[in-house]
């Protein structure tokens, strides 16, 4: 028996292949490993490479017995004492050199003394599963199967591997894979879990498929582009790195470089030398990962020889022949597989085969989010011979872990799972290729536990239905996954055909057109489902205040915004005329139509104006372009008209939820029209009744232990909405099968005048919460989309109980149980001011949830910044409680290690005491167009700037600018209307290098502002305040256009003069040490600009008022 590590070597053999690639024939060579992981629970959850390379596969390991026990328990349950007897008898013969005999007694009255494992233990080979085998093994073993104990060494060395003879290629120990069979076939089968055997037939006959899940990954040495640009720069060119490798292989001798020299060697040259094309990764190997048992794994292992360009690598259908038809044959020979296949960003491994833009194979491979799936299953077909017609060999799948969960790295997956991705000595991802030559058991180890992760994470979340009955169905998507359900369910309660769900639930009718049927939206509605479609926003993103505060804050979300939101609408008639009639005037003089107690769904166009003095948070939401959602006080100077050159009110378009909210804090609406939906009341509410099914769903697998498929109906309920928005916001996307950029096409779940409400609601109700608080004389620091940090200031001032405290690391913070009953209570003294939120409420009662909102995070200091960009913590830096949100930047590896304790202090400095943008290096993979137009495949070095100053979704309250702590702050007002809005965003926009670190870095913006509007004179941003006024008495000194007390001031010597009359003046370093003055060229054009429009006016003030003079003058 032959070992790599822990894991049995059940067969390897050589991989030879005749090609044809325009150059003469030539051969692709590569070894094919098949071996067997028995991997315990508890060991599943180990994550150091070493701990788990010096576990003892044996039988006097605890976890290793129990778990062989619970194996043998599963045969005598599933086969008979023959079949039984008869795995055991192979498995003997596999782990010892002699052929020992099993007793097994007749009278089965009698009890046998010792259990097959008990015999087997005391057997003189009981150290079957001894160290480590990859190095050494038994001698006799060795020496019984007439294999070289070097042959595991060579392994890892491909190439010598082809110098061994015939014999020493190949290796199967049939006994084991005979064992192997049988318990595949009386024990994995017929449990039904792992592999389902499917019988279909048809002209052919009948043929009997083997449906499974399979884990798929590579490993690769990727040539990172920064290091390959020496190809197209000149030797000049080079950075002072990459000149002094470039020096120390010029004309050397390969064969005296060490392994890591020589690895550098060809990074930087290629095969062929200085020069080479090094435009694809060094592939090193695929593995493949299927389960038989919960923790017993076949894994196909394939390291190819002829891997130094893309066109001798493997074709992806020859590989999934060989390594899924050798699986099938453990078990049944004449069997057929029907394989989907998991990866975790599979477009990188995917890539490593050759023909996958091959137009003839047709993959027909789909790209979301630079991942692959395949909406079909994709039959395979092989020659027997060159003169037979093709034979199907199997069906194939494509699917990836990142489109079926939440958005996140393989390691955390694997941790939520309880299967742990192995890690790696520092830097050594990056030289995996001297991993493979130096630490073969290492490499295999880690190559091979990300696939087995992928094939694990389909059995956990997609292997089981919702009655804990076995499924070999994965969608390409989580969104596509809850689509169905959704739709399934509401057929399923309404009793529709899916006709019916399209022609009552969206409105479209059944139209037929030259024999072809369509479905076509209802004209009674169409105009008012389209309005609701252009309507159709994201949630509230704003941050109250920037900058450094203490408090006492809670980190709090709605609970099940979305869901609870959806559930309240009701079911929309879209075949009947919307009401329209008598929706015009007075907000309020229409309220025997709009029913503030009811919801109801509808859109009205309106002029709206907040109080002049009205301090809380507006509502009504102005959609922009570049800059997302604003939500200024009056629809007054909402945009510019370039045919009058001024900005002017228009009517707006805004939801129900969003105008009940509005009018019940006292904003003036004047309905120009609108229309509301009729309903049809003697049906239930849709959405309720899909979450009510959804979540009996999940509190029953929750109660069947099924913590995977409990997980994942969670997922389906966050992603349906998301669904029924698809495609109406016009996202372009690349298609990988056309090679062009699209639209993304609406779903079948798409639903305009829902999802409008269902985002509506949200940002309504989570306004009237704000509002709320704020009422109570609290501070919302920032909201994102159903959740807001709230400070509640000092419980000192609270009238609060022992028990309403939550104690963190001795610290009182204020539980949910209060911050609740403050929300009930007010509600029911001042139902009027909550229109939304107490409908809300109510959805959730019906549930059975007494909970509005509940706090994810705790902490006595924030660091806020912007739109999900917030440090909140405490002394204790727990990890429990710690609020640490930047999106858009990447940690780097060291950043990455750091507890919060160490990082949280770093970035407070990193970002609050900056000196300019941000550098954040990150490394960039392929993407899907690189893939199809065969492009350098290799990942890019990116280096971004980031901006880390306030966003100003809100204006700056000048009166509270000021240090905290020594972090620059202030808290922000609302804007008035959005020309406030634009001209204040576009304004930092422009001078985004000018971090906010001081009022003095604000006032140089505005500055810079007045005068980019008002001159044509160019000034750097990194010039200080006084040396921009210096630069500007000089071009208008050279303009001769500057008079001080009536003295005409054009040289450098009057400039200098000025301290005589001006206290303080002086010149800033820039204008003495540049010979600036003498420098200058000014225009006519720049001197004519002075003089439009009255800007020579605004120049003389400015002038005046920072020099503290009244004496500067502009003429002509």
């Amino acid at each position: 028996m032959l070992h790599l590590n822990n894991d049995i070597i059940l067969s390897y053999e050589p991989i030879v292949k005749k090609t044809n690639l325009g150059q003469g024939d030539e051969f692709l060579n590569a070894i094919k490993l098949q071996t067997l992981s028995i991997i315990p629970e508890e060991y599943k959850k180990i994550k150091s490479l070493k701990d788990f390379q010096n576990l003892k596969l044996n039988l006097q390991n605890e976890e290793y017995y129990n778990l062989f026990k619970k194996i043998t328990n599963k045969i005598k349950n599933y086969s008979s004492q023959e079949t039984y007897n008869t795995i055991l008898d192979n498995l003997y013969k596999s782990f010892t050199d002699y052929d020992y005999p099993i007793v097994v007694r007749n009278d089965t009255s009698q009890t046998m003394e010792k259990s097959g494992l008990e015999i087997f233990a005391e057997l003189p080979a009981k150290k079957f599963f001894a160290e480590s085998s990859a190095e050494i093994f038994d001698t006799v073993m060795a020496k019984n199967l007439k294999i070289s104990r070097e042959v595991v060494k060579v392994l890892s060395d491909p190439k010598k591997y082809f110098d061994l003879g015939i014999e020493e290629r190949r290796y199967k120990d049939v006994p084991l894979c005979k064992a192997i069979g049988t318990y595949i076939r009386e024990v994995t089968l017929k449990e039904g879990k792992y592999i389902k055997q499917v019988v279909k037939n048809d002209k052919t006959g009948s043929k009997t498929f083997y449906t499974m899940f399979s884990g798929f990954d590579t490993e690769y040495k990727d040539f990172i582009q920064e290091y390959l640009d020496t190809k197209i720069k000149k030797k000049s060119d080079l950075d002072t790195k990459i000149k002094k490798k470039l020096e120390k292989f010029e004309g050397c001798d390969l064969k005296s470089l060490d392994d890591e020299d020589l690895a550098t060697y060809y990074s930087l040259y290629g095969d062929k030398g200085l020069g080479a094309d090094k435009e694809f990764n060094l592939l090193l190997s695929y593995q493949f990962s299927n389960m038989i048992d919960d923790n017993l794994f076949i894994n196909t292992w394939i390291i190819p020889v002829d891997n130094k360009n893309h066109n001798t690598r493997f074709d992806l259908d020859d590989i999934l022949i060989r390594v899924y038809k050798s699986f099938c044959d453990l078990f049944d020979t004449e069997g057929l597989f029907d394989v989907t296949i998991c990866g975790h960003k599979n477009i990188v491994d995917i890539s490593k085969f050759r023909d996958i833009t091959d137009k003839r194979k047709n993959y027909n491979f789909i790209s979301i989010n630079n991942c692959f799936a395949t909406p079909k299953r994709f039959g395979i077909k092989k020659r027997p011979s060159p003169t037979q017609n093709p034979v199907l060999q199997g069906y194939f799948s494509l699917r990836d872990s990142l489109l079926l969960y939440n958005p996140t790295s393989l390691r955390t997956l694997g941790w939520q799972m309880g299967f742990e991705k192995f890690e790696l000595e520092d830097n050594a991802i990056s030289k995996m290729d001297l991993l493979l030559k130096n630490n073969f058991n290492e490499f295999y180890l880690y190559a091979l536990r990300d696939a087995q992760i992928s094939c694990y994470f389909c059995y956990y979340f997609y292997g089981e239905g919702k009655n804990g009955e076995y499924i070999f169905d994965v969608p390409m998507t989580i969104g596509e996954s809850a689509l169905q359900d959704c739709i399934k369910i509401l057929c399923k309660h309404f009793n529709w055909s899916s006709t019916d769900y399209d022609v009552i639930f969206r409105g479209y009718l059944e139209s037929k057109e030259y024999k072809k049927k369509n479905m076509l939206l209802n004209h009674l509605t169409k105009y008012e489902i389209g309005i609701c479609g252009e309507h159709y926003f994201g949630g509230t993103n704003i941050t109250n205040e920037y900058g450094f505060r203490r408090g006492l804050f809670n980190d709090v979300d709605i609970k099940s915004a979305y869901p609870t939101s959806a559930s309240t609408l009701p079911f929309l008639d879209f075949h009947s005329t919307p009401i329209s009639n008598g929706l015009t005037g007075r907000f309020e003089d229409l309220l025997h139509i709009i029913d503030m107690d009811k919801q109801q769904v509808g859109m009205l166009l309106v002029d709206w104006d907040y109080p002049e003095d009205y301090k809380g948070f507006p509502c009504i939401p102005v959609h922009t372009s570049k800059y997302g959602l604003y939500f200024p006080l009056s629809n007054n100077e909402i945009t510019f008209d370039s045919r009058q050159n001024c900005w002017i009110r228009v009517a707006q378009y805004v939801s129900l939820q969003e105008l009940k909210t509005a009018y019940a804090s006292g904003c003036k609406i004047y309905v120009h029209k609108g229309f509301i939906f009729k309903e049809l009341s003697e049906k239930d509410n849709p959405y309720r009744v899909y979450f009510s099914d959804k979540i009996n769903e999940r509190d029953n697998l929750k109660k069947l232990g099924l913590k995977g498929a409990e997980k994942k109906a969670k997922l389906q309920m966050n992603s349906v909405t998301g669904k029924t928005g698809q495609g109406l916001s016009q996202k372009r996307v690349y298609n990988f099968k056309t090679n062009t950029v699209q639209t993304v096409p609406i779903s079948k779940g798409t639903n305009p005048p829902y999802v409008m409400s269902i985002t509506a609601t949200v940002r309504a109700t989570i306004n009237e919460l704000m509002n709320l608080f704020k009422r109570r004389g609290f501070d919302v620091i920032n909201v994102v989309t159903d959740g807001f940090v709230l400070d509640l200031k000092s419980v000192e001032n609270l009238d609060l109980k022992d028990t309403d405290y939550t104690i963190i690391e001795g610290k009182c913070y204020v539980n949910d149980d209060v911050l609740n009953n403050w929300i009930f209570n007010d509600i029911s003294q001042n139902p009027n001011l909550y229109p939304n939120l107490k409908i809300f409420i109510n959805e959730l009662k019906l549930r059975g949830v007494n909970k509005c909102v509940e706090t994810k995070h705790y902490g006595d200091k924030i660091y806020s910044i912007k739109t999900r960009a917030c440090i909140m913590f405490d002394d204790s830096y727990s990890e429990d409680y710690t609020h640490f949100t930047l999106v858009g930047y990447k940690d780097n590896k060291q950043e990455h290690e750091m507890n919060f304790k160490e990082k949280v202090p770093y970035f407070l400095d990193k970002i609050g005491h900056r000196k300019g943008l941000i550098t954040n290096q990150s490394i960039q993979l392929q993407n899907s167009k690189t893939v199809k137009l065969k492009k350098n495949e290799n990942s890019k070095i990116v280096n971004k700037k980031l901006d880390m100053n306030y966003d100003f979704k809100r204006q700056i309250d000048w009166s509270t600018v000021g240090y905290k702590d020594s972090y620059f702050s202030f808290k922000t007002i609302n804007y008035n209307t959005m020309r406030e809005a634009y001209t204040t965003k576009e304004k930092y926009v422009r001078f985004k290098e000018i971090q906010h670190l001081s009022i003095e870095d604000l006032k140089k913006v505005d500055l810079l502002e007045t005068l980019n509007n008002i001159t044509s004179f160019n000034f750097i941003y990194t010039y200080t305040i006084n040396e921009i006024f210096s630069k500007l008495l000089c071009n208008l000194a050279i303009t001769n256009v500057l008079y001080f007390n009536d003295m005409l001031i054009n040289k450098m010597d009057l400039i200098k003069d000025l301290a005589k009359f001006i206290n303080r003046f002086e010149l800033g370093d820039n204008v003495l040490t540049n010979r600036y003055f003498e420098k200058q060229k000014i225009t006519e054009k720049q001197k004519e600009k002075l003089f439009e429009n009255d800007n020579y006016l605004e120049l003389e003030k400015l002038l005046n008022d920072y020099y503290k003079t009244d004496k500067f003058k502009i003429k002509k």
